[in-house]
Formats: C-alpha cells, structure tokens, sequence
C-alpha cells in the first residue's frame, strides 16, 4: 500500500448524552469505521460523503485500522492511544462490487471545512494527499487553523523526497514513520521539509474490519498514531488547544539526526514523557522556559495568536523584532479586516504574508514607513518606532491616550534622543507602563527590541485597554 494514505483524524470538544463532554472527539475521514472492530461507544455519527445516504461502515479497512490504533480494538485486543476519545466517521473512499470510489480533493477541502463547522473539530488527522499544491486545500487548512483546529497529515510511503500536500502545509502537523526498532526513520518514508515528527510506522499492530489482529506498514498509521498522541496530551491537560498539543510534539521530539530539524526526521522521534512534562509546566516552546522573566509573555502573545513562533519548536525570544511582526499583530488584534491592497508601499510585495496588514495599518494611519514609498517590512523596528505605531493604533481604536501624552520623560539622560515625530508617543508609552527604560536613567529609544520584550509589550497593551 505504497500510495494509500488516506485517512483524517479530528477531535472535539462535542456535547451529547451518548459521550462525555469533555471527550476528545476524532472525525475520520478515510473509509469508514467498522463497528464490529472498534467499540461502538467510541464511535459518533458521521457521514458517507460518496455515497448518498450510505454507512460509514468501513468497505475497505483501512479507517478501521486507523481507529483501532487511537481508541483501540478489544476484539483484537489491542490498546488504544487515547482509549476515551470519540471517533466520528467521514467516509471518503468506499469499494462497492470490487469498484473503488474515492473524493477528489475539492470534496477533500469541503470535508475539512464541515469537520469543523458541523462537527465542531479540534484535530484533522489526513492521511491522503496530492503532490500539487492546491488552493482549496489551502484555504481549507488555513479556515480550520484560524478557529483553532489542527490538521495532523501522513508524510507518504515513496521512500523519497516527495512532498504530498497538505502535510507539506506549514500550519500542518506532518508525521513521518520510525522503523520497527524505533530508533530511526522507516526506509519508505518521505523526506521533505513539511515532515515535523516521527512516530511507529514500520510493522504497527492494528484491527481488520472483523476485528483480528494484523501488522501493517505505512505513514497512514503514523499519522494515527500522531493524533492519537495529541487527543492524549488534550485528555490529561484539559487547558491545551489542539494546536498548542501539537507544537508540544515538535518541540519535545527527541532528535534523531542532526540537531534540530531536518528534512529526514523532522524534529524528531515523538516523546509523550518531555511532552507531559511541558504541558504540566505550560511550557510550549524548546526556548521559552518557565524560569524566564518573558514566559508569561510569550505565552500570551502566542494564546491570542499575536506573535507565532519562528518555528513548531522555538519562539527565538533574544532574536530583534521586524517592524512587518509587529503590525502583523496588532492586525491580528483588530480581527484581520478587510484590507485595501492597492494602499500599500513599494517594497511590500502583493503576495507577502503581511501584505493585508500593511494595507490596512496604512490606510487607517497607524503607520507612515520609513518614507512615502518604502515600509522596510524586514528591518529591525526600533524602540521609538513600536511606541509610535502603538500610539497610533491607541488613538485609532479611541483609547484614553490623552491620559498620558503628556507624560514627562525629561528625567531620562537620553530624552532629548527621542524622534520629534515619536515624542508625544514615547511618553504615552512611558505614561501607560506600555514601555520602560532600558535602566532607570535611559530609554535608548533608537535601540532594537527582542521578540520577548514585544510580547511584554503587547500584553501590557491588551490587558490595560480590555
């Protein structure tokens, strides 16, 4: 089954009488779950999305081995990852007289939208893909990511360095397989940049349809094994999103190859211990430590979605600030408006990340840029320049700021330093404990800032005006 990895995991945070109410709950869109397998009590009402009016009882087998190795099987004895989470069945793949069926990938990207819209999912486990890039499939991961949903995608079983999409998507969590020993990646497993972690994916005991046990291999079980790793870090630490879960497996991974990431392994081989371990603590990132002065901060920032991290496993807390990050996040903050692209600047390409943001702080006169036509959106964003772009937005959203523009700083050696444009902002900053001195006789307001110092700054900010 070199090509066949077609499966979606999805859990939810779903009330009814049938399942607890804090279950995690897992949609499956693969082939089906067969009941005689898996326990019924785990199984939700899903849907057969090729058949009209069809089961969700599983006609090809390979749905049913997916659950059996999230909830288990008792029929094959086989224990579960996550034993109390809830599966719901979305079939997207189906033999009826030998004929096979499956979705393409528009029914694919729709399948994606209703496990969250209808279903209400926290995890979208995919273990199919495409090698083309796609935009509804894009947009279908994107539209789940931004209401808090992760998509847990299968890297594929070439053997090579082939990228299947959606798993090679940044905001998914993509899982390659260890060989038998676990001690190193599967021969079959691809290799591309999209691979976060490795889990069992060489010889896994699963369920058949009529519950015996078999051993199987493919990244298809890897990707089960991912989800039902992240429903577990969510069932024993209620506080975790889906997502952050998710960040915690890549940045606990035990390295394999080289240090830190690599295309081979990912950031490693899954750890549940450090995983635990983080969870209990809050700890999401590999550089953010809950001894740190900016923990809190960071966290924050990371919860309401301001500041991401530079990667799955690290934050980069010491790394300088771009003036784009910071507009980025008070974009975020105002909800991501409708934006008018052609307000913009020279040096803000179209198809940026930040675009949207630029385009709209512009137009609402946050900010100006470095002239009339540049922003510099990848330069380093001064002291003076952050109080000023906050001020702005302070006055834009109609908060308090004549409170404190008018704050005296003279008492700072290096006040004089201070932009003209920046003044009345700087002391509004220094007014509203958005903003300290470096020391206590010096602002050093042509200085860069840290990523942790912004994130300081931020939830100051939100906390004072909310």
């Amino acid at each position: 089954m070199k090509k066949l990895f077609v499966t979606i995991f999805i859990f939810f945070a779903f009330t009814t009488t049938a399942f607890a109410e804090d279950a995690v709950r897992i949609a499956i869109i693969d082939t089906g779950i067969s009941s005689v397998s898996i326990s019924e009590d785990r199984i939700a009402e899903g849907k057969n999305y090729i058949v009209e009016n069809g089961s969700t009882e599983d006609t090809v087998g390979h749905g049913t081995s997916i659950a059996s190795i999230i909830v288990g099987s008792p029929k094959a004895y086989l224990a579960g990852i996550c034993e109390d989470a809830v599966l719901v069945p979305m079939v997207y793949y189906v033999r009826e007289d030998n004929a096979v069926t499956k979705g393409d990938v528009a029914l694919l990207a729709q399948m994606i939208r209703d496990a969250k819209d209808i279903y209400d999912c926290d995890i979208i486990n995919i273990s199919s893909g495409v090698k083309t890039y796609t935009p509804a499939l894009f947009d279908a991961i994107e539209y789940v990511g931004e209401k808090g949903t992760l998509v847990v995608s299968s890297a594929g079983n070439d053997g090579d360095d082939t990228a299947y999409y959606p798993g090679a998507f940044e905001n998914v969590l993509c899982i390659g397989g260890l060989n038998e020993e676990k001690n190193a990646v599967w021969e079959d497993s691809n290799a591309h940049s999209g691979v976060d972690i490795l889990t069992p994916g060489e010889k896994v005991h699963v369920s058949s349809m009529k519950g015996n046990r078999m051993v199987v291999s493919g990244t298809s079980y890897s990707a089960a094994w991912g989800s039902g790793a992240v429903a577990k870090l969510m069932s024993e630490y209620p506080y975790l999103t889906a997502v952050r879960a998710g960040q915690i497996l890549c940045a606990t991974a035990d390295d394999l190859g080289e240090v830190g990431f690599d295309n081979q392994n990912g950031y490693g081989r899954l750890n549940m211990k450090t995983a635990r371990e983080y969870a209990a603590t809050g700890q999401i990132f590999r550089d953010v430590k809950s001894e740190d002065w900016f923990f809190g901060n960071v966290n924050f920032c990371v919860d309401k979605h301001l500041i991401d991290g530079t990667s799955k496993a690290e934050f980069s807390p010491q790394d300088k600030l771009t003036r784009a990050v910071l507009v980025e996040a008070l974009y975020r903050l105002e909800g991501k408006p409708l934006a008018d692209a052609a307000v913009s600047f020279e040096d803000v390409a179209a198809d940026s990340g930040f675009a949207d943001a630029i385009s709209w702080a512009k137009q609402n006169g946050i900010v100006n840029g470095v002239n009339e036509t540049e922003f510099a959106p990848n330069d380093n964003i001064t002291r003076e320049q952050i109080a000023a772009i906050v001020y702005r937005y302070a006055v834009f959203k109609g908060y308090a700021v004549a409170d404190y523009e008018h704050t005296d700083i003279s008492f700072y050696d290096d006040a004089n330093d201070v932009s003209d444009y920046a003044r009345i902002a700087v002391q509004y900053a220094v007014g509203s404990n958005l903003m300290k001195g470096k020391t206590e006789q010096t602002l050093h307001p042509k200085d860069n800032i840290s990523r942790a110092e912004i994130s300081a700054v931020l939830e100051r900010f939100v906390v004072e005006n909310n």
